[in-house]
């Protein structure tokens, strides 16, 4: 990293011990003692590195050519596929440079260069699954067959070619679905399809929201207990990192909620963005003409953010009559689950709009009249950017 500012290059190294690599629940792998294994493969301890980098960024990963040797339980193509050296990621690209180069290769030239790096003692635990197949299963395989290594590689390559053509698959899948957004596939168009066929769609689209997959035995039961359910049931199956819900005919795979806000008021001063609690992301504001809350009326009121406590009421712009906010929630067809989560805007204790669906009368700007639009920033938002669009149509 020392180099790197030379080349006029920006680079961020983030360490075992930073927030980013524990903050999410399985970032770190676990021995059989519980003990934490920062071996940095997880989707969502990579998710940790490539987020903070930003759109178009890229991380790179030191794994080197014997990651390339990997067992693990249960791991269908993709878990037994070779790493990708070079790979799109969220919003990102993930790179993995050393990939062609072994260990001792690379300790070679780090030692003529005269580089400096550190050890992580964890390597070398072999309670860890990983270190006890590097140091201990493979010398022994080694021994009766030498170039274990290289026959381990070349059969993750082989995987890696039933992996994209299942994916290539998946894909096909998902174009031939009609649905309005990313943010949920339809239900009755998914119990048409036969059950590997969907179990391969389910596990692809998971991975496109860079999410961590379920298990064979949670998949099961997304398929039996979510997808299967009464279209007015409110289903839900767990796994780390992940969950998945059904409303109505739309089938959700998300990151675990946060707990409902328990604030009461968050007060908002015009020229900041506002941050909401518990990972809701953050409300900004747009200023355009004849669009949104009228400024006039901002300017001269206490503005507040607030979260659904029942009973609120209020004439959204067009509709004439008064209308309770939960019947308003429903006729958009907001899942339960973000109606306490969604941030309402109040002037002078009158809810005046819910971001992303509909300002109330008397607060909406008249045409030519300077206006206030508020931008929700969060995964919340993905929910009100549809259902706009919607309105719009």
């Amino acid at each position: 990293d020392h180099r790197l500012p030379v080349l006029g290059t920006g680079v961020s190294l983030p360490r075992p011990d930073h927030p980013d690599s524990t903050r999410h629940p399985r970032c770190c792998a676990t021995d059989r003692r519980g003990r934490q294994d920062h071996a940095g493969g997880h989707p969502v301890c990579v998710a940790a590195f490539v987020a903070p980098a930003g759109d178009g960024h890229c991380a790179a990963i030191g794994q080197h050519y014997h990651a390339h040797a990997r067992l693990s339980a249960g791991a269908g193509p993709h878990g037994l596929a070779a790493m990708p050296s070079y790979r799109s990621y969220s919003k990102g690209w993930l790179g993995r440079p050393l990939l062609g180069f072994n260990r001792s290769e690379l300790l070679e030239y780090a030692q003529a260069e005269g580089l400096e790096w550190i050890n992580d003692p964890s390597n070398f635990d072999t309670g860890f699954e990983r270190n006890f197949l590097r140091h201990q299963l493979l010398p022994l395989l080694k021994e009766r067959r030498g170039e274990i290594a290289t026959v381990l590689a070349r059969s993750a390559s082989h995987f890696a070619e039933a992996a994209n053509l299942l994916d290539a698959l998946a894909e096909n899948d998902l174009a031939e679905l009609s649905y309005e957004n990313e943010q949920y596939l339809p239900v009755d168009q998914l119990l048409v399809m036969d059950l590997p066929r969907l179990r391969n769609l389910l596990r692809y689209w998971t991975r496109l929201r860079g999410l961590p997959l379920p298990d064979s035995k949670r998949l099961e039961r997304v398929i039996n207990e979510v997808l299967k359910a009464a279209d007015d049931a409110q289903p839900l199956v767990e796994w780390t990192g992940a969950e998945a819900r059904r409303y109505q005919d739309r089938f959700f795979v998300i990151s675990p909620l946060q707990p409902e806000p328990d604030i009461k008021d968050l007060e908002w001063f015009e020229n900041n963005d506002l941050a909401l609690p518990n990972s809701l992301g953050r409300l900004a504001i747009i200023k355009q003409d004849g669009q949104g809350i009228s400024v006039e009326q901002w300017s001269s009121a206490k503005v507040t953010v607030r979260f659904r406590r029942g009973g609120e009421r209020c004439v959204p712009d067009g509709r004439g009559q008064h209308h309770a906010l939960k019947k308003l929630f429903q006729e958009e067809g907001v899942p339960p689950w973000w109606r306490s989560r969604w941030p309402l805007i109040f002037l002078d204790d009158h809810l005046a709009a819910v971001p992303g669906l509909f300002i109330c009368e008397p607060y909406k700007a008249e045409p030519n009249e300077p206006g206030i639009t508020i931008d929700w920033q969060g995964e919340g938002s993905g929910i009100a950017n549809r259902l706009k669009k919607k309105q719009n149509r």
